[in-house]
């Protein structure tokens, strides 16, 4: 039970927790907001190339301007500098977006060897053109995903069969699988008729209503 509990990552990342700059001791481990980046990162570049590729990889998919990804060492802590095309001088933290920052954390946490990452509204910050590389990022990922979302325009990204509804029925929370519901087929024709997962969600059509 243990080793399993330690193969499952839970994360609601922070920019401001992002940029902060790692000790070079601390644990490489990416924590709940990703306070820890820098030094999961460094570990990931001198233990785990191939998985620090694969990091850089999916972040240069979502945002091409992307060159490359610097844990840098200062005396003993460490922070993220990016490398972007254009630009001569790399970027230090406070000159990243949060949005670069999410997307660089998301990689992450998709490519740390864990079976089950569990991501809490990845799309803040995230401009909503990079949404639909977002879902395939995370369905082409290694680990079972799980996305905790309020946006409808994520939604509009997913499929019917990977849809959860989360409700509150009283006291008790309610979680239902969207394809053994009653409104699927309600849903469906939606679809068909041109709306969107995400339009039905947010009229009512599946539970779950904000």
């Amino acid at each position: 039970m243990a080793s399993e509990l330690r193969g499952i990552s839970v994360h609601s990342f922070s920019p401001r927790d992002l940029r902060l700059r790692s000790h070079i001791t601390e644990e490489p481990a990416l924590r709940y907001h990703g306070e820890n980046l820098a030094r999961y990162l460094l570990h990931a570049y001198l233990e785990r190339r191939r998985d620090f590729q694969r990091v850089e990889e999916a972040l240069r998919s979502l945002i091409p301007e992307v060159e490359e990804v610097v844990p840098h060492i200062e005396g003993d802590s460490v922070e993220v500098w990016i490398k972007a095309k254009g630009l001569d001088e790399p970027l230090r933290p406070h000159n990243v977006s949060d949005g670069t920052l999410r997307a660089l954390a998301i990689a992450s946490a998709l490519y740390g060897g864990s079976s089950l990452v569990v991501l809490e509204e990845p799309e803040n910050c995230v401009h909503p053109h990079l949404l639909e590389a977002l879902m395939s990022l995370a369905r082409d990922s290694p680990p079972q995903v799980i996305l905790t979302t309020h946006s409808p325009y994520l939604l509009d990204h997913a499929r019917p069969e990977e849809v959860y509804v989360v409700e509150k029925e009283g006291m008790e929370t309610k979680v239902g699988r969207l394809s053994a519901m009653k409104e699927l087929e309600a849903v469906r024709r939606f679809l068909e008729e041109g709306g969107t997962l995400g339009e039905a969600w947010y009229s009512g059509m599946m539970g779950g209503t904000p």
